[in-house]
């Protein structure tokens, strides 16, 4: 457990007022009311490849049940960036995995 629990903190030397980026693996510890926005650069909101492969679900099925983060969203939540690439560049079947974030 102690090496999931590690901060690492990178930032420039001798400047005051950067951007700051705090990134959450696996979204431990994290009181949602607290967050004021999200930018999430590699957001995994569907339910992970590997629980659907563990539960005998195609790989091209996009599912979202109660291990998705997509499935707690709610109206109160904070405001939502999305980065997205070229469905023709990106990763297969990365584009249609964050198709559901983009409706809700």
């Amino acid at each position: 457990m102690d090496e999931q629990c590690r901060l690492d903190i990178y930032y420039p030397e001798n400047q005051a007022g950067f951007p700051t980026v705090v990134w959450f693996h696996a979204g431990n510890g994290v009181d949602a009311n607290d967050i004021a926005g999200l930018i999430p650069f590699s957001g995994q909101t569907v339910t992970h490849s590997t629980i659907r492969a563990e539960r005998g679900i195609p790989r091209i099925q996009v599912t979202v049940d109660k291990l998705a983060p997509l499935y707690h969203v709610r109206a109160d939540s904070p405001p939502l960036v999305l980065i997205t690439g070229d469905r023709e560049l990106e990763i297969w079947g990365v584009a249609t995995r964050r198709m559901p974030t983009w409706r809700v």
